[in-house]
């Protein structure tokens, strides 16, 4: 078969193959051009960041693109933001979604270990009662259930039935009488026994039964000071010779934990700690801090003596108590061996309650047997959160912190020093990256064909701990004090950018910056 040319046969006889030595030297030439892109592209690996390749080679495509024949646009940095990272979300969406955005700033942060708690009543401080010390029938109620009450304050009118309490008063009233008979008859004989003789030995004999009577009085006022009467209940018998018939039980005064070790006036009227006062009117002195948790009579009731007729309540101190585990007891017994304070964190909200400075009182000593936990117990302050005041003048409160109340004890373990620490809802996870999304540009006004929207894009962040509510980031990263960053929203700000990279979401094309 014969190939035909345009070419002269003898010019393409002329040229003949290339002589040895130049097909050489073109070797040479290709192989050191193939070397030195080698080797420029290994420095550009090295000291160029990926997203510096990423964008030049952007920029590349960009300038390509713009020459294509299909016009297709890019953005004013020369780099696709569909493809390059960035993200726009509208004005609109932002304050649909309650987007918040902030500084991102330098501060120490305290890691914690969470341990469960809840809130009880202090024993024998928290949980009060109002005792009759006479036997008798409940005629009136003064309080309501959950009112609240002060010391003194009155509680229930009884109609005394004992018949102890009714032969002693009556004794103390025949022997007040016998008082007077003699004191009269002492009178006149004191007049007679100037003369002498056997007036003066009937005068002598008078005046010794006088002491004696005296000294009757004085005892049977004792005994109804014991039985539960007040002073202003005898002194009703001695003076207007009357007999007690009815009684009104207080609230019992001395029983606040700041009075608990003090000594009383009248050790007959104590009992323990606790001093009952049942006076006629007494008065009504300190704070509102009891509440009546529960009446267990009613008008008509029957009421012995040692009865409780209201359960009081005091809750204007409580206890939290915390249950560590055993790998807990030493960071535990270092908190309280160096007095650090201690959080609490109550509620199952988004927005809990905190309590903060608060110092671990004590650790049980033995273990619970169905948890298997060590408990200790907190001091907490309590404060009202409500108060309702009607016509009548009966007070109703109720208190920030209530028994039974859940949440947690955070117990301080790890210092962190110079970290950038962020909301737990501005970090959201792409893939394995822990990622921040950094507001780089706002426009407030129609771009185009696009409505008020703000730049974001995404930044890969190292994170050094984080908890419920806090990530500990590592400055090392790009991300920098002071950027304005999205401290909130972070997945749903993910799902803007994964939609947007595929083709669900707004980019730059088709306006201008």
């Amino acid at each position: 078969m014969t190939i035909e040319t345009d070419r002269p046969q003898s010019l393409v006889a002329a040229e003949g193959p290339p002589s040895g030595p130049l097909k050489a030297n073109s070797r040479q030439r290709t192989t050191a051009v193939l070397l030195a892109g080698a080797m420029v592209g290994v420095v550009a690996g090295v000291f160029i960041p990926p997203d510096g390749v990423r964008s030049v080679v952007a920029r590349w495509l960009g300038s390509a693109s713009s020459q294509a024949p299909d016009g297709a646009a890019t953005d004013s940095g020369g780099e696709d933001v569909a493809h390059g990272g960035g993200f726009e979300v509208s004005i609109a969406a932002q304050e649909t979604y309650g987007l918040v955005v902030g500084k991102a700033t330098l501060s120490s942060f305290t890691q914690h270990i969470d341990v469960p708690a809840f809130i009880r009543e202090r024993p024998t401080v928290s949980n009060l009662q109002a005792s009759s010390r006479m036997q008798g029938i409940v005629r009136r109620i003064f309080v309501q259930v959950g009112q609240s009450v002060r010391e003194g304050d009155p509680l229930v009118e009884l109609e005394l039935t004992g018949d102890e309490l009714a032969s002693a008063q009556s004794v103390l009233l025949d022997s007040v009488q016998q008082l007077q008979i003699l004191e009269d008859e002492i009178a006149r004989l004191e007049i007679a026994a100037k003369e002498g003789g056997i007036v003066l030995r009937n005068l002598i004999q008078k005046q010794y039964e006088q002491r004696r009577m005296k000294s009757v009085i004085e005892a049977k006022r004792q005994e109804l000071l014991i039985r539960g009467l007040s002073v202003n209940d005898v002194t009703v018998i001695i003076k207007d010779r009357q007999l007690v018939r009815k009684i009104v039980i207080h609230v019992p005064t001395g029983i606040r934990p700041t009075d608990a070790d003090a000594t009383t006036e009248h050790p007959a009227e104590a009992i323990g700690h606790l001093r009952l006062v049942s006076e006629t009117n007494p008065p009504a002195t300190g704070e509102w801090v009891y509440s009546i948790e529960a009446m267990n009579v009613s008008p008509g009731t029957v009421v012995n003596t040692g009865d409780a007729v209201c359960d009081l309540a005091y809750h204007e101190t409580l206890l939290v108590e915390g249950q560590a585990y055993e790998r807990d007891l030493p960071l535990l017994t270092n908190l309280i061996n160096k007095h650090r304070p201690v959080s609490v964190e109550l509620g199952d909200s988004d927005t809990p309650e905190m309590i903060h400075d608060l110092q671990v009182l004590f650790m049980d000593n033995h273990v619970d047997n169905e948890t298997q936990t060590y408990r200790f117990y907190i001091e907490v302050p309590n404060t009202v959160l409500t108060e309702n005041i009607l016509p009548a003048g009966p007070r109703f409160r109720t208190w920030r912190f209530k028994p039974g109340q859940r949440g947690h004890v955070r117990l301080p373990q790890k210092e962190w020093s110079d970290r950038l620490v962020v909301p737990a809802e501005a970090v959201a996870e792409d893939g394995v990256d822990h990622v921040i999304f950094q507001q780089v540009a706002v426009h407030d006004h129609f771009h185009g064909d696009a409505p008020p929207h703000s730049e974001f894009k995404k930044i890969v962040v190292k994170v050094d701990y984080k908890d419920q509510h806090h990530v500990v980031v590592d400055i090392a990263g790009q991300l920098k004090p002071r950027h304005d960053i999205a401290i909130n929203n972070a997945d749903m700000l993910t799902r803007a950018m994964n939609d947007g990279a595929g083709g669900g979401g707004h980019s730059h094309h088709g306006h201008e910056h």
